[in-house]
């Protein structure tokens, strides 16, 4: 399973601004770095939309997500 956590504490994020996220998992030897933009936020929270700048930051993603599947 996805390694839950309570979340970070960053610099207070808008609308639109752009972020890399990092996902580091003991089956990859380097991170899976992918580009993002905050699509909303809350109070204490903000989600995210991944930016797939080429075709092996999309593979990367789905193959985290197939692999770390809640199950």
């Amino acid at each position: 399973a996805l390694a839950q956590s309570t979340g970070v504490f960053l610099t207070p994020l808008g609308v639109g601004d752009r972020v890399q996220v990092s996902f580091v998992t003991t089956d990859r030897w380097d991170p899976l770095q992918i580009a993002a933009r905050v699509a909303w936020t809350s109070s204490a929270r903000a989600g995210l939309a991944f930016e797939y700048a080429s075709p092996e930051s999309t593979w990367g993603i789905f193959e985290l997500l197939m692999t770390h599947k809640a199950g």
